[in-house]
Order: structure tokens, then sequence, then C-alpha cells
């Protein structure tokens, strides 16, 4: 346990519960190297003398120890040292009898990347619903896993009535729905850059003729994992050829 404690990566202190305040009996070696600026010297420091200015910290461990349970929060701190302010994951440990060992963690750089992902997936959903034709994308036995809102004003179908079935309720009939897959959607099927022409079917009953792009989907390995289709309905452009 020794060998483990010290060589943690994440920074730890045990904290000694000793008239109603707690004293620190022990550190590892990350939490001489972290935001807490804490050294040896500081064994036998009390809780209230190091955290002088966040009474926040000392109820933190006071709660921990009253339930006899492990407590997590997140709290915003200002690192003295440069200024900067940042995200710390608190956790603190029952010990028997009267000890709490707490873990603080600077995720500041986690949650940043959260973040930036999250903004990402709204530009791109933004963007992907903004698109005025129908985009669908499939898994690899053509089950609807995602579409666009295109969808909605190309087929008359809402997203809801979509997902999890086969696109073949998009088709005009069976046989456009096997020959597309057999030419374009099986996985022995030659990738194509050109768009193609092929007759589909509205909520409505109507059937129309829609230029598609279509091209299977591939994950970073290399593995095919489905497949995309971009559907426009081009009744009223035919009409004038």
């Amino acid at each position: 346990y020794k060998n483990t404690f010290e060589h943690f990566p994440f920074p730890i202190s045990i904290w000694e519960f000793v008239d109603s305040d707690f004293r620190l009996v022990n550190i590892n070696n990350a939490a001489m190297k972290d935001f807490q600026y804490l050294n040896n010297n500081h064994i036998g420091l009390l809780a209230s003398e190091y955290w002088k200015d966040n009474e926040d910290n000392l109820a933190f461990l006071k709660e921990c120890l009253d339930h006899k349970e492990t407590k997590t929060i997140e709290k915003l701190f200002v690192d003295p040292q440069d200024g900067k302010e940042k995200l710390i994951s608190k956790t603190a440990g029952y010990l028997p009898p009267n000890l709490v060992q707490l873990q603080m963690v600077d995720i500041t750089e986690q949650r940043n990347a959260q973040h930036a992902l999250l903004e990402q997936k709204l530009v791109f959903e933004a963007m992907f619903n903004a698109i005025p034709d129908g985009i669908v994308i499939t898994n690899t036995q053509r089950e609807i896993q995602l579409v666009n809102k295109g969808m909605f004003q190309t087929f008359g179908y809402t997203e809801k009535e979509l997902l999890g079935k086969t696109n073949q309720l998009l088709y005009s009939d069976q046989q456009n729905f096997e020959s597309t897959g057999e030419k374009i959607f099986k996985e022995s099927a030659r990738p194509t850059e050109n768009d193609y022409l092929t007759h589909y079917k509205h909520k409505n009953g109507e059937v129309f003729p829609g230029e598609t792009y279509g091209t299977k989907l591939y994950n970073n390995n290399g593995e095919w994992i489905g497949n995309i289709g971009i559907i426009k309905n081009v009744s009223e452009r035919l009409q004038f050829i």
C-alpha cells in the first residue's frame, strides 16, 4: 500500500481529525508537485491553518468523516502562483477510525476539451440540419441511425418515425432498394464519387426522382461501419428537361 500511495499519479493527502480540526499526517509524491504546493514540512499542519481562506475544504473533510462515506465535488480554484482559475475535482474518502484521504485533481484541461467537443458537436448539428437535402446515415444492415431535418422536408417522416427502421421504406419499391444496395451499399460494392438517380416514395405515397450521393462509412481502422446518403428531390428540375 505504501508504495502504491507514494507513486499514485494523482495528489493524495491524509488528514487526521483532532479537536474539531484536521491535521495533515501524510502526502504522496504527486501532492508535492501539484497546485497544492504541499511538502513534508507541512506534516502536522492543521487544515484550518492551511485553508484559512477557504473553510469549505475543512467542512468537506468533516462531512466525509461524519457520514463515513466517499464524497466528490468540483470547485473553481485560483492558483496563487500564476493567478489562473482552475477547476478542481475533490474526492474525500473515509479511513477508520478518524482519517480522511483527500484527492484533489486539476481537471481544467479535461473540462476544456469536453467543452470544445460539445461546441464542435453543436456546430456539426447546426450545419447538418441546415442542409435542405435529406441526409440519412445507416448501419451496415441499412438500418437508419441518424437523419437531418431535411429528411422531413424531403420525405415527410419525422426523426422518430425513421430511426431504427431500414431505409427500404424510403424507396419507391423493393427492386429499387435491392439494386441500390447491390451497386452502392453492399460490403463488396466499389466506392463511387458519382451521384445517381433513383426513385423514392414520400410518406404521402408520392413517388419522386431523387438525385443521390451515397457511399460507405469506415472507422479509423478501415472497418465498414455503415452508409450515408444525401438525397435531393429533383422532380421540378426534370420537368424542364
